[in-house]
């Protein structure tokens, strides 16, 4: 069902919530993934789609029993660009990625409970995501001095996403970062 859009901002999660951030693959070894993560003591998974063509029914599928693992545990579940993924399987919010559905509808869609994550790659994207209701951002660079920006601006959670140095993490948390997605090791 649709949420209405509400008359209060939506609310903007404690960094707490998103400091253990894992993303993993829907794919066969997903609940395996997923297990795994909170075991670690992940405090959020974001799912992906395994390719662009993944159809809706085995990811719907699949992100509603990750939610049954992930709910029990105080865990988010998000999903990636698939806002009607994300409603239908009762997930906490998505994350949307450059080819994600814009942040304000996915906000009007999601309501303002849900966790909106806009990817971004400077400045004014994070003004924008935050402007438009996102509930963090997850930058898209290893780049230091993009990540202090987008930290000082102070407006929304920040997230380092993508391919990066791990040997660079501490740095990133000084930048003001409340967390560094990490990729699940597929189950083998």
């Amino acid at each position: 069902h649709l949420r209405r859009l509400g008359s209060a901002p939506p609310p903007r999660p404690a960094a707490e919530s998103l400091r253990a951030y894992c993303r993993a693959e829907a794919s066969e070894a997903l609940l395996a993934d997923v297990s795994e993560a909170l075991a670690a003591g992940a405090t959020c998974v974001q799912v992906a789609a395994a390719s662009a063509v993944t159809a809706t029914l085995p990811l719907l599928t699949a992100c509603r029993e990750a939610c049954a693992l992930t709910r029990p545990r105080g865990a988010a579940l998000l999903v990636q660009d698939r806002v009607d993924v994300c409603l239908a399987a009762g997930a906490d919010g998505v994350y949307l990625g450059p080819q994600g559905m814009p942040c304000a509808e996915a906000r009007q869609l999601l309501g303002p409970q849900a966790l909106v994550g806009v990817e971004v790659t400077d400045v004014q994207g994070a003004q924008q995501a935050a402007a438009d209701g996102a509930s963090y951002v997850g930058v898209s660079s290893a780049d230091l001095d993009t990540v202090r920006a987008v930290c000082a601006l102070g407006l929304v959670a920040v997230v380092v996403v993508g391919p990066g140095q791990t040997a660079h993490l501490g740095d990133v948390f000084a930048c003001g970062a409340c967390a560094w997605a990490v990729d699940s090791e597929p189950s083998q």
